[in-house]
């Protein structure tokens, strides 16, 4: 059997877990690292603090042209509205305090880019990075509070400011994305590699504590191969999760992916009467 050129099956529940979050909850790349900087002056925390706050405006802004929910688009416009305002008063207490060639900050992008997002897949992932980035933000301020570097009262306040307000919002953030993600978890997206066509683009499911990869139904019978065949039987497939969405377009993403999962799984515990489940995929989606 062919390994490539594989339609997508996608639960968002489990699948944003996994391949979403920033590391996607398994190894992490850089640019998706709760990086911290530490700071030794006044200056330095200025200098980092100030992109850090503009990539919160911009992920913000773009938030704000997806996302659907009324809490969120509130959200998204009071970071824009904060953190502007803090930027232009440390743009212009550095050109005050300390004049001079600009410094070059070694802050590196927590944000991904949402575009190509449905607006619940937007949400979750603004919100996964969001909690990391505002952490990290916290983290940086209460450090340069720590260690007294501080030089003038309007930077202090900031900083202040930076670890009371973001601690807050790390935590309704937090509580939006548990409820966000179960109800996340009662739709099943198909996703397909450019170019390939689907017969089907959209199923409902209705078993949130899973991850369906059913590819098999199309594949496996199109090929006259037994539907109780799984890939990984035949010594073709691992399970191998690809982690940023990016690299989810790939049309190799699922090469080495176990497609009936699902089914499989069921079938042998029904053999074993350890369920009494459903054992085809009619008996837990329905096409939209």
């Amino acid at each position: 059997m062919k390994a490539c050129f594989l339609p997508i099956f996608w639960v968002p529940l489990l699948a944003l877990t996994m391949f979403f979050a920033v590391g996607l909850h398994g190894a992490e790349d850089a640019m998706h690292s709760e990086h911290m900087h530490q700071v030794h002056s006044e200056l330095e925390f200025l200098v980092e603090m100030i992109p850090r706050h503009q990539e919160a405006v911009d992920s913000a802004n773009q938030i704000l042209t997806i996302t659907a929910r009324q809490e969120m688009r509130d959200f998204a416009k009071a970071v824009v509205d904060v953190q502007a305002e803090e930027i232009a008063m440390m743009r212009k207490w550095i050109e005050q305090w300390y004049p001079g060639p600009a410094r070059q900050p070694a802050y590196q992008p927590m944000m991904r880019d949402l575009e190509g997002l449905s607006a619940e897949e937007a949400d979750i992932v603004f919100l996964e990075d969001m909690i990391k980035h505002h952490r990290a933000a916290v983290r940086m301020a209460q450090d340069f509070l720590d260690k007294n570097l501080a030089e003038h009262d309007e930077v202090k306040t900031v900083a202040r400011e930076i670890v009371a307000t973001q601690t807050l919002e790390i935590e309704k953030m937090r509580e939006w994305l548990e409820q966000w993600r179960g109800e996340a978890a009662l739709a099943l997206m198909i996703h397909k590699p450019e170019g390939i066509e689907a017969k089907q683009k959209y199923v409902l499911f209705l078993h949130p504590k899973h991850e369906a990869f059913e590819c098999v139904r199309c594949h496996h019978t199109s090929e006259g191969a037994d539907i109780n065949q799984g890939c990984k039987d035949a010594g073709c497939h691992d399970m191998f999760v690809i982690e940023t969405p990016e690299q989810r377009r790939e049309i190799r993403y699922f090469e080495k992916a176990y497609h009936d999962l699902c089914i499989g799984c069921h079938r042998e515990l029904r053999r074993q009467e350890k369920t009494t489940g459903p054992v085809d995929c009619k008996g837990c989606h329905i096409q939209e």
